[in-house]
């Protein structure tokens, strides 16, 4: 489904949106371990998920959402 190999280790990344403080939408997000080992290292919470990958010389080609 998401293009991974079967072994391939991935972060899983979820984020909660929220507008006037409520809950409006549930971000999932995959990315293979080795484009951002560091990842759980991060600060997450203030930093923009895109600005965070071109920081890192990660540039997306193409995406998936389903909703």
């Amino acid at each position: 489904m998401f293009g991974f190999g079967e072994q391939e280790q991935v972060h899983s990344v979820e984020r909660l949106k929220r507008c006037d403080g409520q809950p409006i939408m549930l971000d999932r997000l995959f990315l293979p371990c080795h484009l951002l080992p560091e990842l759980d290292q991060l600060e997450l919470r203030t930093t923009w998920f895109a600005d965070l990958l071109i920081s890192h010389g990660i540039h997306l080609a193409r995406a998936r959402k389903i909703v």
